[in-house]
């Protein structure tokens, strides 16, 4: 399901076919991915996924062409599409997306990066307790979706009641800690600013 090395991307139709393929299954176990967004392949230069370790000779050499990691991490597969963890810039979801059609797969990039959903950024407690609730495993230990996790960061600052509601009934303690996050966001707000 991984692509093993440059040379199986080498041109554009083997890219579209090797990713065809590895989109094909559905894998629980993360594999690593860079996604370049210009990719110089015999036939064209565009944006290209890869699904997989990448050796760093390969990396180094798609760099000396011109390539530029957008974003890298790692990516799980299954019924609902392809769910990434990422580190560095954000992921290009739309560009994803288009990429996984061009590779006729009719399957989508579903987790939205939380990151640098508005208001976050002014809120940088939220922003890294939604970035660390969107890990699998920790979402899982609080009984939550990644869906509703985004859901959950979209809202934020915006709708402090909304938030709380978003939480699923069985996720006790994490509406304990949402509970408090908001407690302390509103807290901040209601405080006056101190003048210089």
């Amino acid at each position: 399901m991984a692509m093993k090395k440059l040379d199986d991307v080498k041109t554009f139709k083997d890219y579209k076919n090797n990713l065809k393929e590895a989109l094909k299954k559905n894998w629980d176990s993360p594999l690593d991915f860079h996604f370049f967004n210009s990719f110089k392949f015999e036939e064209m230069t565009v944006p290209m996924l890869f699904i997989g370790k990448i050796s760093s000779s390969d990396l180094a050499a798609i760099v000396k062409e011109g390539g530029a990691v957008t974003a890298k991490g790692t990516c799980t597969k299954s019924k609902d599409g392809v769910q990434f963890e990422f580190e560095g810039t954000e992921v290009p979801i739309t560009k994803l997306n288009d990429t996984f059609k061009q590779a006729g797969s009719t399957v989508s990039a579903v987790f939205e990066p939380i990151n640098d959903q508005q208001g976050l950024m002014d809120h940088p407690d939220a922003r890294d307790f939604f970035i660390m609730l969107a890990k699998d495993s920790n979402a899982k230990a609080m009984k939550v979706s990644k869906s509703v996790v985004a859901e959950l960061a979209k809202a934020w600052p915006k709708d402090f009641t909304k938030i709380v509601k978003l939480c699923p009934p069985e996720a006790e303690q994490l509406k304990l800690l949402l509970e408090k996050l908001v407690a302390t966001a509103e807290a901040k707000e209601k405080s006056p600013v101190k003048k210089a």
